[in-house]
Formats: C-alpha cells, structure tokens, sequence
C-alpha cells in the first residue's frame, strides 16, 4: 500500500529525474492538503502538462521508488545561451566546440534540469582540437550566479580541482593530494590525448574524485549543499562528450 502522503513526497522527484531521462525538464507541483485525492490529482496534472513526456507511474517502494535513479543529459537539457555550442552526433555522443574565436575561458554548460545535492556525475570526455594544456571537465553545485566546484583534465596527462566563482570567471585551487605545489597535477591514471572517464560523488560536505576508475581526490569542503552540473570546456577547444550521467 501507498500512502498519499507517500505519493507527494515521490512525484517531484520522481517525474523530473523521468523527464530528464526523456530530454525534457519538468517541475511537477503538488498542491491542496493531502485529504483527499484532489491534490494529488493537481499534481499530476501539473507533470503531464509540463512538457511532452508524460509521468511514469510510482514505483511499489512507493516514496523510496526514485532513489538511485540515472539520467542522461542531453543537448535538450542545456541552457538556451550554451545550447548551440553542442552538438547531437547520436549514440550518445556530445560534441561541444569552443575552438572559434570568441569564446573566453570560463563558459561553462550548466544544464536547466535543475538543482542538485547528493549526487554522483560521470561523463567521458576527449579534446580533439585546441592546447593541450587547457582543462575540460565538469562543474557541479554551481550557483546560478555564485560559486562551483569545477573537476577537469588536461589532454597533456593532468588534473585539477577548483572552487570556481561562476559570474567573474576566476578560480581558486585545492591542494587535495599531500604536497602539492601547482593547480594541475599529473596522474597515471590519466590517458594522454585519448578519452577519460572523470567521475565526481558529492555526499553533504565530502566530495571525491575518480578519472577512468581511480580515486584521484577526496576532501570535505562546505560549498553549495546543492546547484547546477554541466560540463566545462576551455577557450579554444573541442570536446567528444559521452556517457554524461547524473546519479542519485
């Protein structure tokens, strides 16, 4: 048995992790007093009505049903401003391209799919043109107009990590390895001028760090208990994306 009280507390999530699954950003609302079946039923109508796609039906867990959920982001969950700079190639691949003139370092590709907490993301990521020694990555707990943590990778074999302060462009670094003296640091794990999977878990105040599997940093650091996830690619580059997935 489902509870209404079960039901409400299920839909929000549960329609808009679907959604995005579909392309699609939906915000189901539930409303009334939750006697009854009529807010209930308000709720719903708000998900159908939101977009194309339509609610998926609540799971037997019932308010537990949406936990550990995966969504793919798409070109479709992008920001209208970024939107063009990437590009559908088909399975899967995401091809995001900064290589002409113009772009400054610092515009990054948040998705409008919405704010999020504890999560993990995941996306393989490739230059296929531009210096090698720019960083492509992902940002994650962005503000809106505020700060990020920004995870990249350079195609010359290293890494860095940076709380990033979205609307000035400026950065600062973390030294998350013992004695670390620069903001990029070389790793084995990471593959020189070829693909690599950078991974990013963010559980309250602890984050850590994976790339193609292997632990690369873990730190506390209490920045943004949630925001925007999207990918970064630096002036003068372009960048196969795949495999951009959001976990909760």
């Amino acid at each position: 048995m489902v509870s209404l009280v079960e039901l409400a507390s299920w839909l929000p999530d549960a329609v808009s992790g679907y959604a995005l699954d579909e392309g699609i950003r939906q915000k189901p609302v539930v409303t009334g007093s939750g006697v009854g079946l009529g807010g209930i039923k308000a709720g719903l109508l708000a998900a159908k009505t939101a977009g194309t796609a339509q609610s998926a039906p609540p799971k037997a867990a019932g308010a537990a049903g949406a936990a550990g959920a995966a969504g793919a982001l798409t070109k479709a969950s992008f920001n209208p401003v970024s939107a063009p700079l990437v590009q559908e190639k088909g399975d899967g691949l995401l091809v995001v391209d900064k290589s002409s003139s113009g772009f400054t370092d610092g515009v990054s590709l948040a998705t409008k799919a919405g704010s999020f907490g504890d999560f993990t993301l995941e996306a393989t990521m490739q230059s296929v043109a531009g210096p090698q020694n720019y960083g492509n990555g992902l940002i994650f707990r962005a503000a809106e107009r505020g700060k990020g943590f920004l995870f990249n990778v350079t195609a010359d074999g290293r890494f860095a990590f940076y709380e990033y302060d979205i609307p000035s462009d400026g950065y600062s670094w973390f030294p998350i390895i013992r004695e670390q003296t620069s903001a990029k640091v070389p790793n084995p794990a990471i593959r020189v001028n070829g693909p690599n999977t950078l991974k990013a878990t963010a559980q309250g105040d602890q984050v850590q760090l994976f790339i193609n599997g292997s632990q690369v940093g873990s730190f506390t650091y209490p920045l943004n208990r949630e925001g925007f996830v999207g990918i970064y690619v630096s002036a003068g580059n372009k960048v196969e994306v795949r495999g951009f997935l959001l976990r909760q």
